[in-house]
Parts: C-alpha cells; sequence; structure tokens
C-alpha cells in the first residue's frame, strides 16, 4: 500500500515536531508544508526535502495528491484550516458510506434477495449489485479512510460546539411518494455522531429543517445545542 501523503499547516516549534514524526512512520509521506512565513517555509522545507509549499492552507487542501493535513497553527487560528479541512472532505463522504454499508449489509441483502427480491426497491437491488465484489481488504481500506475523516472532524470540538448545516438541500416533497434528499444526513452517519433536525424553517409553506451535528459521545450536549436554537428561534 502507498504511503499517505500529509500535509502540515503551521509551522511553528510545534508544527516542526509533527514534521519529524511524520518523517519516522514508514506508511506516511511529508508531502506538502504551509505557512504565511515565506523564510519559515522556505527553511522547513529544505530541511525535510519537501517539494509542495503553501502560503494558504485552502490551496493545500484544494490539490488531489494530498491524503490528509496535519493543523497545527495556534490555538486562537486553529478553526478555519480546520473547518476548511473537514469541508473539503465533504464530496466524498457518500460514496463511501454508502460503500462501508454495501459491505456491512451484504448478507442480510443476500438473504433477503433469495426469499424474495420483489419485496426489495430497485434502489436495494441497485446498491447491493454495485458492490457485490468488494472484497474484506476493500472494507478495511474503507474503515481506515473512515477513521481518518472522523479525526478531521474531531478536531473541531476544541473550538466548535456543534456543527450546523440544512437537513436536507431543498423542502420536504409533497405526498407520500418520498421522504426527500437523504444527502445531508450522510455525514453525521459517516462521522458516527449525534445529529437532529430542528423544524426551523419554511420554504412554500412546506418545511426545512436545520441540523445540528456534535461530537461523538457527546449527543447530551448536541440536545442542549438544539434545544437553545429551538428556544431562540
Amino acid at each position: 500500500m502507498s504511503a499517505i501523503r500529509i500535509g502540515v499547516i503551521g509551522l511553528g516549534w510545534f508544527g516542526e515536531i509533527h514534521c519529524e514524526t511524520i518523517v519516522g512512520v514508514p506508511s506516511l509521506e511529508l508531502a506538502a508544508l504551509c505557512t504565511r512565513r515565506p523564510d519559515r517555509l522556505k527553511q522547513q522545507a529544505a530541511k525535510f526535502g519537501v517539494r509542495k509549499t503553501y502560503a494558504d492552507y485552502r490551496d493545500m487542501l484544494a490539490d488531489p495528491e494530498i491524503d490528509a493535513v496535519s493543523v497545527v497553527t495556534m490555538w486562537d487560528q486553529h478553526t478555519a484550516p480546520a473547518v476548511a479541512a473537514l469541508e473539503a472532505e465533504l464530496p466524498q463522504v457518500t460514496e463511501l458510506s454508502h460503500r462501508c454499508n454495501g459491505w456491512e449489509m451484504r448478507w442480510f441483502i443476500r438473504t433477503m434477495r433469495e426469499r424474495d427480491a420483489g419485496a426489495l426497491s430497485r434502489n436495494i437491488l441497485e446498491r447491493a449489485q454495485r458492490y457485490e465484489d468488494m472484497t474484506l481488504t476493500d472494507h478495511r481500506a474503507d474503515l481506515k479512510e473512515r477513521a481518518r475523516v472522523r479525526a478531521v472532524h474531531a478536531e473541531l470540538a476544541a473550538n466548535c460546539d456543534a456543527c450546523i448545516t440544512l437537513s436536507a438541500p431543498n423542502h420536504a416533497p409533497e405526498g407520500l411518494g418520498s421522504t426527500g434528499n437523504p444527502e445531508f444526513g450522510v455525514p453525521s452517519s459517516l462521522l458516527g455522531v449525534p445529529s437532529l433536525s430542528l423544524p426551523l424553517f419554511e420554504v412554500d409553506a412546506m418545511p426545512l429543517g436545520l441540523q445540528v451535528i456534535g461530537y461523538f459521545d457527546g449527543d447530551a450536549d448536541a440536545f442542549a445545542i438544539a434545544s437553545w436554537l429551538m428556544r431562540a428561534h
């Protein structure tokens, strides 16, 4: 397996220690450095033999050749790059979540399909077929990637009480034919954290929820924030 390519944001003394640690781990590659100080950036790049350097962390996060980042800025400058790092992961989480679920549900779906395939929805049958050829090695790689994304989210806990987004890209559909687009519910599922949808908004006389996403083992805190938002609305 190829090494995981790490970028380090922040090159103070602790950032330098992070670089030294990454270089010492065979399965990791120190692939990029970022700081707003040109002299420090040049010095650390020469010390560790790093080719890619950035003055803006957003440019590093946009680099498709960087697999993960370590945010080592000062505590009062930590939130913005940590939020941006999580947002950079979100476009990929739906497929990763489907792959994890596809493996974990495959034997159950196979049993149901053998009993009565006609009782299963087309969506379930298509998804089961899509991941039919997954191997245990594939699943272990997906679990490793899921753990990495969860670690990116956990970084926010030191500075943010919760993440807030809409519950769906649009208002609830009319009738009983559909419950609406579920994609905005995927991140919290993949992260394994509490998520609450609050009926605070309305579009065209139909409800649209505000979603509060908490942290692992932080259910009570998420409910407290949701309660505050409901009272403040």
